[in-house]
């Protein structure tokens, strides 16, 4: 990995940190869409407290793509791309 590549995906991932979903955007024209996306979902998951259960709840998955669906983020966006 290039250092140019290793300063996007921080790049990326610092702004799906400080604007969650609102910088999706940004951070796939910086990183890529795949990058974007997983950043934003594990940040939501760990706000939802995966990290805090083990094995985390199974029903974050489900609210977490529900969110993601009521912004227009899903399989018909990912596959039309």
């Amino acid at each position: 990995m290039t250092t140019e590549r290793l300063t996007q995906l921080h790049r990326a991932v610092e702004a799906i940190e400080r604007n969650g979903i609102e910088a999706l955007r940004t951070a796939t024209d910086v990183a890529g869409e795949d990058v974007a996306v997983t950043a934003l979902i594990m940040l939501m998951r760990i706000q939802m407290g995966s990290l805090t259960d083990f094995p985390p709840d199974p029903s974050i998955k489900r609210v977490i793509d529900e969110e993601l669906s009521a912004h227009g983020i899903g399989p018909a966006r990912i596959t039309a791309s």
